[in-house]
């Protein structure tokens, strides 16, 4: 069963492999750890020279952190705005994916989650949920180190509330 959720997630990176050429990196959302194993496998086959990089909630790292330790850690989670992507551990199946084809994994906090919600609805017109938009965050994070570079941001979810909606507008964007 796993694998077929992971197999689904690997349609996102099919997606943008047949839209876009010469992708330098692949920005994800991490929860479990399945859309990054599909989308990260993908784009090994499709653009092998893609860099695939994982976001998770910087109050809950167990996945980020099993990763960069090579092994299953528990690690319980704190609060995060991002609740989508909220584990206190990593399955040893994921990881061995993830292991294999994932360059890099970032944290992100609460705060530039929702300035990223707030920049998503504010220029591009997107309603999309805090989990979804860690991505964006981690992109304006790092955007010093990706200046020049082709990089694709996964979006996921419009499962929020009003109240986090609220939050977000009342959390200046990210966008300049």
């Amino acid at each position: 069963f796993r694998s077929h959720i992971i197999e689904g997630g690997g349609t996102v990176a099919l997606e943008v492999a047949r839209r876009l050429s010469d992708v330098d990196y692949l920005v994800i959302p991490l929860g479990g750890g399945s859309l990054t194993s599909g989308c990260s496998t993908a784009m090994a086959a499709l653009q092998p020279t893609t860099k695939t990089v994982a976001v998770s909630p910087a109050t809950a790292p167990a996945v980020v952190e099993s990763w960069r330790a090579g092994k299953t850690l528990s690690i319980p989670p704190g609060p995060s705005v991002a609740d989508g992507l909220v584990q206190q551990e990593c399955l040893p199946y994921t990881l061995s994916i993830l292991r294999r084809y994932l360059a890099d994994a970032w944290l992100v906090n609460d705060p530039e989650i929702f300035g990223s919600v707030h920049a998503l609805l504010e220029t591009a017109h997107v309603l999309v949920e805090p989990s979804g938009a860690a991505s964006v965050a981690a992109i304006w994070n790092c955007r010093d180190q990706l200046k020049g570079k082709r990089v694709v941001a996964v979006l996921t979810g419009s499962n929020t509330t009003a109240q986090a909606v609220r939050q977000a507008l009342d959390t200046p964007s990210i966008a300049p």
